[in-house]
Formats: structure tokens, sequence, C-alpha cells
């Protein structure tokens, strides 16, 4: 997490990267409210981090494409099959940052954290032909990019919001890594739906960010 956060830029293209960051050991989910603190206190300053340098490296949108790629394909499979470490450790991730952003920042600056970046420069990544085949990431990769997710043009935080909330109805949760994946999406869409602390001035409206865009484009 540190490396996103840092003032390296990872881009779109760096699979290999990402995969060493992401393709390792299952991150461990606290196993007491102790540890939840100690996991709380540590990532303050990668949260920080992220914040003065992500509109520089656009990491965390990369970290979206990167997570929304693999569990658009568990969709596009009906949930059928187990899902990778990778794909957990990136939905992990991807919580403990929006967490600080909902705790740091304005709902402005918390989409500008989202948006940043849609251009994403990336000469492999063609505009898609719209078929009805699902996208398969070659040689079995854990670590890939979708161009469909890439090239998206709805918002992020709506593709995650609608990604969670069909994972969440539709998913399976008969095995225990099957059920922690799912609470793991449980626990973002909790932070998601959590009211932010600081507005934009003091006579913007009191809002959610994520809530309002359930409300008006996913409802």
């Amino acid at each position: 997490m540190k490396l996103i956060a840092s003032q390296t830029s990872l881009p779109l293209p760096d699979a290999e990267t990402w995969k060493s960051l992401l393709d390792v050991t299952k991150i461990s989910q606290p196993a007491s409210s102790q540890e939840a603190f100690d996991l709380e206190m540590a990532t303050l300053g990668v949260g920080e981090e992220l914040i003065q340098n992500n509109s520089q490296t656009a990491n965390f949108s990369v970290l979206l494409i990167y997570l929304l790629s693999s569990i658009r394909l568990m969709r596009n499979q009906a949930y059928d099959g187990t899902w990778p470490a990778a794909t957990y450790n990136a939905l992990f991730m991807v919580r403990v940052f929006t967490k600080h952003l909902i705790g740091t920042l304005a709902p402005a600056q918390i989409h500008n954290h989202y948006e940043s970046d849609r251009k994403l420069p990336d000469a492999t990544l063609q505009s898609p032909v719209r078929t009805s085949a699902p996208f398969i990431p070659p040689n079995d990769q854990t670590v890939f990019a979708d161009p469909f997710v890439a090239l998206d043009k709805r918002l992020r935080a709506e593709h995650l919001l609608d990604e969670l909330l069909q994972l969440i109805i539709y998913s399976r949760t008969d095995s225990n890594a099957d059920y922690e994946f799912y609470t793991e999406c449980l626990n973002l869409l909790i932070v998601m739906f959590s009211t932010q602390l600081k507005k934009d001035a003091v006579s913007a409206p009191v809002g959610n960010y994520f809530l309002d865009l359930t409300m008006e484009r996913l409802s």
C-alpha cells in the first residue's frame, strides 16, 4: 500500500509491478478490535500520502481498474469460481483507502480521487467491440485490465457500487473463501455509505457522495 500511495507512478500497463503488489498472500482480517485499531493507526500515514500524491500518479484509479476487472470476470462466470488472493487484496486496499478519503475529504474531493486520470494513456487498450463474449485474461492472469472496465464511461464510484451490489445479491457464499470475500464487500459498502465528516462549505448541502450516487443512478 505504501508504494501505491507514494510519489511513484504505477501506470496501467505495468502489470508485473501490480502483480507483485496484489498477487501475494491474502491479507489477514483483524481478529480483534485491538488489531482493527492498530490497522487503522498504521494506515493513517499511507492514506495521507495517497491524498498528496494521487492527483499526479493516479495509482488509486489503476487499483480500481484491476479490482473492477476481476470482479467483472467473476460476474460473467456467474460467480462460479474461486476469488483470487489478488482480487481480495485489491478490495481490502480500496476499502482502507476509501475509508481514509471519506474521513478526511469533502465529497467533491473524494470524487476527484475516484475519477483521476480518466484518459489512462495505454496504446494496448483499444476500444472494445461490443460482443456477448466476456473478456478472458491471457494465460489465466489474476492481475489484468479488462478494456471494458478501463474505458467504461460511468463514474468509477458508480461502477464499483454497481458491481458490489450485484455481487452481494447474486454471489455464492458456500465456501469460507467466498464468505470472506462477500463479507469484505459488505465492509466496503458500509464504509462507502458512511457520512462524510467534512463539507465543501458551510452552505453546502448535507449529503453522502456514494449514497447519493446509488440513489440517483442505481435505484
